[in-house]
């Protein structure tokens, strides 16, 4: 994680985030399509971090996936391991979506998949 490109040189950051909402395209047969059924959103971002392009490969080449991105595909926006129980990270802010009886879509997908596997594996505290 790093500061964003544009962030670096400053040493004032006082109203220097990026703010509002933000359009993100998704990959198709993604996580992230799957569980937005579509092939773009919009989401919320308060923050002036990105992912760290200089490791994208690396992440790729050991199946992390990178499925949704905005600013012409310039700032990953979603990524994924597809083979993990539900390993989906998001850089907006999810909770800004979420009202009362209808959560973020993201957040739904976690606690479902939490409750299937809950079964399969014995917590030893």
């Amino acid at each position: 994680i790093v500061y964003m490109p544009e962030q670096k040189n400053l040493t004032n950051y006082g109203g220097t985030m990026r703010l509002g909402l933000h359009k993100i395209e998704l990959i198709p047969d993604s996580i992230a399509f799957k569980i937005y059924n579509n092939t773009s959103l919009s989401r919320r971002h308060r923050h002036r971090y990105e992912f760290n392009q200089n490791f994208k490969e690396i992440m790729e080449e050991n199946g992390m996936k990178f499925t949704g991105s905005s600013d012409n595909k310039k700032r990953i926006e979603i990524l994924e391991i597809p083979n993990h129980i539900f390993y989906f990270g998001i850089q907006y802010h999810g909770e800004f979506h979420s009202r009362p009886g209808k959560p973020e879509p993201s957040f739904e997908q976690f606690i479902k998949a939490s409750v299937k596997n809950k079964s399969k594996r014995k917590l030893n505290f």
